[in-house]
């Protein structure tokens, strides 16, 4: 309610770190990651909160062992070192394999916890990001558009706070007065702003 999703999200979850490390590791090995069209993300995002709804209605009903609870696969691959039902495993190979091409892509489409925390920073008191509302709006122009590794970054250049993690990349591209907009003629693009107001 204070800090948003980010917080948690970005910066202590523990599966959000083995993303993170599987997104490294993909990138020594130079595999390309597969960047899923605008017009599917903004729908596939739902997801989450179908799982969420899913999760909290089912466990009124279920007095076992509901599968739902263990969506997410870090309790299967790192608690129970796979010792546990084949239901589990299957999914956590599918979750691997799934993160292995898509960056972030549990956190994007299919945590329940990220959807609950996405629902209360809508609320959040401090909003202490900057967004690009000059952006040039081109998806090739680093300084406008940067990369963010759940796509929180809107075509005008706002951020999406239901979706950011907080991982501060936009940040540090948006200040960096050695990144230019590809766009010179642009004078909306806050990277010319900044480049030609310091000379």
């Amino acid at each position: 309610l204070i800090w948003g999703r980010g917080l948690f999200c970005g910066w202590i979850c523990p599966f959000g770190t083995f993303q993170d490390l599987i997104y490294k590791i993909t990138k020594i090995i130079k595999l390309n990651k597969y960047d899923i069209p605008d017009y599917i993300h903004h729908k596939l995002v739902f997801t989450k909160y179908v799982i969420l709804i899913l999760m909290i209605t089912t466990s009124f009903y279920i007095t076992g062992n509901n599968l739902l609870i263990n969506i997410e696969p870090f309790e299967t691959i790192f608690i129970h070192k796979f010792n546990t039902s084949t239901i589990l495993i299957l999914w956590s190979f599918t979750i691997f394999i799934f993160i292995f091409f898509i960056e972030r892509g549990f956190c994007r489409y299919l945590c329940p916890t990220g959807a609950g925390l996405a629902l209360a920073s809508q609320f959040q008191v401090i909003n202490w990001l900057v967004p690009n509302n000059k952006s040039c709006r081109s998806k090739s122009c680093l300084a406008c558009n940067p990369h963010c590794p759940t796509k929180a970054i809107k075509e005008d250049g706002s951020i999406n706070s239901k979706e950011c993690i907080q991982c501060l990349s936009c940040q540090i591209i948006y200040n960096d007065k050695n990144i230019e907009c590809i766009n010179k003629t642009n004078k909306s693009s806050i990277k010319n702003k900044i480049i030609l107001g310091s000379k």
